[in-house]
């Protein structure tokens, strides 16, 4: 062969050979990982007093700790700037699932992921990552749980295991004190989030939501894959408008949970609201990988990143950066409000009515529109402190009240605040059939699984219960519980838009709500439900906003069934209900009767039964805090309420009559049911249950002194008759509300007579030892005034008015006024006890 050929044959194959050891050296090229660990960090916080104010967030931010005792201590975040010497020192890295939102964003990355998609690699991975530092028990500017003492250590004993989501920003940013994000703007004084939060997904942020990953003591390096935001032509067009987005506008980081039903605790959810305890951190990390083997695209470093100064000053120039959509109204602006939403008598409300309403209203506890600044933003820094699914017990129809009345007169974020708590309580995405019932100790005929056993298999926060939803909507319960949960189901469905708790709602009213009373007068007594007076007042204030929302064609009985029978047990003049009472605090019964006192006092032309300027001791107000003015002015501008109520005896003197009802005791004595009596006089009223081991009030008699209408609770006079052991206890409650009971008695009423007889438990003190001298102690006199006096009570025998005890055999006969009382006691067989 020819020796030139040759030669150049030799070197081609040679070239060939270095081309392919070329490729396959390239190919054995591993992954390269990029770790960025500087970011810079800011918050948004959507309380009122940060609407317009830069956070900038740092892992040496500022961190106080709270220690509630045994209800557990722990890390706070301290955004306000008050706390942070005025905000010069940062903020603590904290995000929660309501008002605080945590950015982060970080410089150079875009530059060093493009040089080395120069090279030929590309991005197969890129992860945030978010260690996890603690949890939050007590979040600044929320309230805590309105009930510690039920909810115990279980939020210390029992950590969270929540979780870390995100969204890609669409528009630029920078840590800054100045012109740093807020919770209105992405710059502050020059670009604005086109909805407050940078919410909206057209034009602040993308769609996408990445994760959940959970950042907790049991997960410590949450991992959020955020790849699609580098590779998803979503988020650019091309790999270079994909990294400049990244870089200037980076993430924004939520709580997922917002609430946990983890912290359920059947019936009374204490424990799980829980959106504002935020998830401490320290400082994020950004973790890409590439990988070799694309094809070398050469990318342009020199515009990978938005200089927000000079954005900002164009913004500013031009006047295109938008306006805050968060915002208050001006000082004149809520004078305006506050004299169309404010307390003002209604077109159809008489002077007389108008006059019994004020009089409620000086007592406080009124809520209206403020009318001033600052009054105004106290207001709403309430409502914006309040997390979803928060229980506060039956203040349902307060907040439904409170929404309908004045939501139009609030900024946006308090309106979203609110469909927020209610789309936490009513569950919209799932059906009626999926629910439980939300008591451990009611039975699901359906066999569904209760709350605890739904989490411990799911792990799912959301749970499959509501109070609102099947439970007592769908279920048969008390009249606080049926009336509450009907009107949040169909009033708080009403606010999200929610055709599934609506119908719910709509049910529960129709159905359990307005045969509630008949149920209950059936089996359970007359006088058993309805005159649990807190428990009326919660059913009675449902009546103004329920009935103009019903339905016109569906004949709803629900405001009616609820103000039936109010006159049976109010004796003529008295003004007084007389009932047996099982449950609740003495003062209800015997002073405040809650909402039934308050319909009488709005409801009748003729004196007011109860001065409205008394006051008692421990702070006891003459009228209770369930029922109040607002409550009857909220129907003025649907349809009058009238004076109906409590008239039936307004201007006239009535004969004596009596009532006698079954009462099973929910089911404790179905089988041979319990006999309850009332007896009115026309100067007094008397009632029993023929037989108590249990009861705050198993016996009573209240009188008037003078032959006029009572006025206040000094021309009222009380006899309570209880069993006692060594000492009765009469009025002290226990913690559930309940007075505590040393023995059992039965009671045979005829009218205005009756036969009492107890007998001791057989029950040991510490130690074993049985109870020493064992001795009945019955009656006591009461008089409830501004200066309480049992020595005083006229008519009541001298040796007898402080102790109530009768001696021996001794008849006491007792003129009081225009009522008489006598008591004689019956001496009891010796059976051997000790004396």
């Amino acid at each position: 062969m020819n020796p030139k050929v040759l030669f150049m044959l030799s070197h081609a194959l040679l070239l060939c050979g270095g081309l392919m050891l070329s490729a396959r050296l390239a190919s054995a090229q591993e992954p390269v990982t990029l770790t960025f660990e500087q970011p810079q960090t800011a918050g948004i916080s959507g309380f009122r007093a940060m609407w317009d104010t830069p956070l900038v967030l740092d892992d040496s931010g500022v961190v106080e700790a709270v220690d509630k005792g045994e209800h557990g201590k722990g890390p706070r975040a301290v955004w306000r700037p008050e706390k942070r010497d005025g905000g010069a020192k940062p903020g603590a890295l904290v995000f929660d699932a309501q008002h605080r939102s945590l950015l982060v964003r970080f410089p150079g990355a875009a530059r060093q992921i493009a040089a080395q998609m120069a090279r030929g690699y590309t991005v197969s991975k890129a992860e945030v990552l978010l260690p996890f530092r603690d949890t939050e028990l007590w979040p600044e500017g929320y309230m805590e749980p309105s009930g510690l003492s039920f909810l115990g250590d279980l939020w210390a004993k029992n950590p969270p295991q929540w979780h870390a989501v995100a969204w890609a920003l669409r528009k630029p940013w920078v840590a800054d004190a100045q012109i740093g994000p807020t919770y209105n703007a992405s710059i502050n004084g020059a670009g604005y989030w086109k909805q407050f939060g940078a919410q909206d997904e057209k034009q602040d942020r993308f769609p996408m939501r990445f994760g959940h990953v959970e950042v907790s003591h049991k997960n410590t390096q949450g991992r959020l894959d955020v790849t699609p935001i580098l590779r998803d032509a979503a988020f650019g067009a091309t790999p270079q408008e994909r990294l400049r987005t990244f870089e200037s506008c980076g993430l924004l980081v939520r709580k997922w949970e917002t609430y946990d039903v983890r912290y359920h605790q059947g019936g009374y959810e204490w424990g799980v609201a829980t959106a504002g305890r935020g998830i401490l951190i320290h400082t994020p990390k950004l973790i890409v990988t590439l990988s070799p083997g694309a094809k070398a695209t050469p990318l342009s470093t020199a515009n990978l990143a938005v200089d927000v100064p000079t954005l900002a000053a164009r913004l500013q120039k031009n006047k295109s950066g938008g306006q805050p959509t968060a915002v208050m109204p001006s000082a004149m602006q809520i004078k305006v409000l506050a004299q169309k939403y404010g307390f003002n008598r209604p077109a159809w409300m008489p002077a007389w009515q108008w006059q019994r309403v004020s009089e409620l209203k000086a007592l406080g506890g009124f809520t209206s529109l403020p009318d001033t600044p600052e009054a105004y933003a106290a207001w709403i820094d309430e409502m914006l402190s309040i997390m979803p699914r928060r229980w506060d017990g039956w203040d349902g129809p307060d907040k439904l009240q409170t929404y309908y009345l004045y939501s139009a007169a609030w900024p946006a974020p308090v309106r979203q605040a609110w469909q927020d708590y209610w789309a936490a309580w009513l569950m919209p995405e799932k059906e009626t059939k999926d629910f439980a019932h939300n008591q451990w100790n009611v039975a699901d005929e359906r066999g569904q699984e209760n709350a605890v056993k739904y989490h411990a298999r799911t792990g799912d926060w959301r749970g499959n219960v509501s109070f609102y939803r099947y439970s007592y909507t769908q279920n048969m319960s008390t009249m606080n519980f049926n009336h509450t949960a009907a009107l949040g189901a169909l009033l708080g469905g009403g606010i999200i838009g929610s055709r599934r708790a609506m119908e719910d709602g709509r049910h529960g009213l129709e159905t359990c709500a307005a045969a509630n009373l008949e149920l209950v007068r059936r089996q359970h007594g007359g006088v058993a439900r309805p005159l649990l007076f807190r428990a009326r007042s919660r059913a009675r204030r449902c009546s103004p906003i329920s009935a103009p929302r019903t339905r016109p064609h569906d004949g709803t009985k629900h405001p009616g069934q609820v103000g039936r029978g109010t006159h049976l047990v109010l004796p003529p003049r008295l003004r007084r209900f007389i009932a047996m009472l099982r449950t609740h605090r003495p003062r209800h019964v015997f002073v405040q009767q809650e909402g039934t006192k308050h319909i009488v006092h709005t409801r009748v032309a003729a004196p007011s039964p109860t001065s409205t300027t008394q006051r008692f001791s421990a702070g006891c107000k003459a009228l209770g805090r369930d029922r109040s003015a607002r409550h009857d002015l909220a129907a003025g501008a649907q349809r009058p309420v009238g004076a109906g109520v409590g008239d039936e005896h307004g201007g006239r003197e009535a004969a004596a009559y009596q009532m006698t009802n079954s009462y099973k005791q929910w089911g404790e004595y179905s089988a041979t049911p319990l006999w309850k009596r009332n007896y009115m006089g026309r100067h007094y009223g008397l009632a029993s249950v023929d037989l108590s081991g249990m009861g705050t009030v198993p016996v009573m008699a209240q009188w008037r002194r003078d032959g006029k209408t009572v006025e206040n609770m000094d021309e009222v006079a009380t006899l309570l008759i209880r069993p006692g052991v060594n000492h009765t206890n009469f009025l002290q409650t226990q913690n559930n509300g309940i007075v505590g009971q040393f023995g059992g008695m039965a009671t045979l009423q005829h009218k205005n007579k009756m036969l009492v007889l107890s007998s001791p438990w057989k029950k040991k003190v510490s130690g074993g030892r049985s109870y020493p001298n064992q001795k009945p102690n019955h009656h006591r006199p009461l008089q409830f005034s501004e200066e309480p006096d049992v020595g005083n009570l006229r008519g009541w025998p001298a040796r007898h008015r402080l102790s109530g005890e009768g001696q021996g055999r001794q008849r006491i006969t007792v003129h009081d006024g225009v009522s008489y009382t006598g008591i004689i006691p019956l001496p009891s067989s010796d059976l051997g006890a000790q004396r």
